[in-house]
């Protein structure tokens, strides 16, 4: 499954890297500009089927981030992972339709789970 990480964050990138559960061309990562055009521009050249989002890069503008993706793309399954626990975030992306949510720091057996659930 073609999957993209949005984020700066290496701890998470090489949790995620190193699970070794994707085929090889099939992992695109994303730490370049955090601008909101540049994202979307990125999301709609690659075409993931599953995206992982870090709120803490791309933050104030996740919401609106997402919000677009989903417009371009309503099949896109979608992670968004935090620090913020806020119940505020909590409803702010909630309509967006986030298959999960991940509080930082995850841990890499909950996320290799998750994946692997979707796969």
């Amino acid at each position: 499954m073609k999957t993209t990480i949005i984020s700066n964050d290496h701890d998470l990138i090489n949790i995620i890297k190193y699970l070794k559960i994707f085929p090889e061309n099939q992992l695109d990562i994303f730490s370049g500009k955090a601008d909101a055009l540049e994202i979307m521009s990125h999301v709609c050249t690659v075409h993931p089927k599953l995206l992982i989002i870090d709120d803490d890069f791309t933050k104030p503008q996740s919401a609106n981030v997402l919000n677009a993706i989903r417009k371009v793309n309503s099949n896109v399954k979608i992670v968004f992972i935090s620090s913020d626990s806020s119940v505020e975030l909590g409803r702010e992306i909630s309509p967006v339709g986030i298959l999960y949510h991940a509080v930082k720091p995850v841990d890499k057996d909950e996320i290799s789970d998750l994946i692997n659930s979707i796969n």
